[in-house]
């Protein structure tokens, strides 16, 4: 590409390639330059803006995944969920360029997934993993919008609560296979804390009546301490107050052991949490006391627990008979 000037009437013209040429309209050399220069910038823009949409035409969603992956840091587990819900799409979809998976195909996916057998909760885990990589795209201007998704429409469910006859059992069986265990869940029925608190509390934020746990966000809640709760933690020390496993995932592993020897294949250590606060509400404790105890900054979740509490009341008044005899 350049520019030349026809002696017969002193116009500056640009050739193009392919002996294409175009009249700059000007006699004067300066700004025939000028104009050349905005023409070669205008040039490589267009050259890049196509190289741009081939780029974008291209891009698998696996590559996107390996991409992310190799961005962020993640727990073991969360590399796999990723991988899981792309592996799965793949499956179902094929490897698609992420700028062709619109709403029609995830609703497609989505489909494929229930149909072999994936439940609700499972497709929107999938679906969840496949926005973030999707955001990512967008983020790094591989697409330009993030499509709807079809997330399926759960049904709300209260959490389940283990019954007196359930956690007695529980707690007598960790009494004799497992004393450390039977401090963890005796102290999770006292005071509602969660396993990462237990498992994280020192003896140094321990105090008279009361103790700093960390929440999840690693912002700290206190926590009133009842006699039960003191007993479980028992004679004070250095360090953690309870058996700090290397793997927090333990406490959960041997929770399940002791549910499973009791026949409580369906409850988890989270589940001693959603019991006690149950309790606490059961035992008179008003609500916005519960929620303080529990570290909730929204009261509606502590209202939960009321709603689990009125369910098992309309339950156990299904037994009252006229005909009953007291004698």
């Amino acid at each position: 590409m350049y520019i030349f000037q026809r002696p017969e009437n002193g116009t500056w013209y640009v050739e193009f390639s392919a002996g294409k040429r175009r009249s700059l309209k000007t006699k004067n050399k300066e700004v025939a330059e000028q104009q050349l220069n905005a023409i070669k910038r205008q040039t490589l823009s267009g050259k890049l803006s196509a190289l741009n949409n081939k780029i974008k035409s291209t891009t698998l969603l696996s590559d996107q995944l390996n991409a992310y992956l190799a961005e962020t840091t993640l727990a073991d587990k969360s590399r796999e969920a990723y991988a899981c819900a792309v592996r799965n799409f793949v499956k179902d979809c094929g490897d698609l360029p992420v700028a062709k998976i619109d709403f029609k195909t995830l609703v497609i996916f989505s489909k494929k997934r229930r149909q072999g057998g994936a439940g609700e909760v499972s497709v929107n885990s999938y679906l969840r993993h496949l926005r973030v990589l999707l955001n990512y795209s967008r983020s790094e201007k591989v697409i330009d919008d993030v499509p709807k998704f079809p997330f399926e429409k759960l049904k709300k469910k209260h959490p389940d609560i283990l019954s007196k006859d359930q956690y007695e059992l529980l707690l007598l069986h960790a009494k004799h296979c497992d004393p450390e265990m039977y401090r963890y869940i005796t102290f999770a029925l006292w005071t509602g804390v969660r396993r990462g608190g237990l498992w994280r509390l020192k003896w140094e934020k321990v105090y008279e009546n009361h103790c700093v746990v960390i929440l999840k966000g690693n912002t700290e809640h206190t926590v009133p301490l009842l006699a039960e709760a003191k007993d479980a933690m028992g004679k004070r020390g250095s360090g953690y107050v309870f058996r700090h496993y290397p793997d927090i995932d333990k406490v959960t592993k041997k929770f399940k052991r002791l549910a499973r020897d009791c026949e409580l294949d369906a409850y988890h250590f989270h589940h001693l949490r959603h019991t006690a606060a149950t309790l606490m509400l059961a035992s008179g404790i008003q609500l916005h006391y519960v929620q303080a105890m529990l570290g909730h900054t929204d009261i509606k979740t502590t209202q939960i627990y009321a709603k689990i509490l009125q369910s098992r009341l309309t339950q156990e008044m299904q037994k009252f008979n006229l005909d009953a005899t007291y004698l």
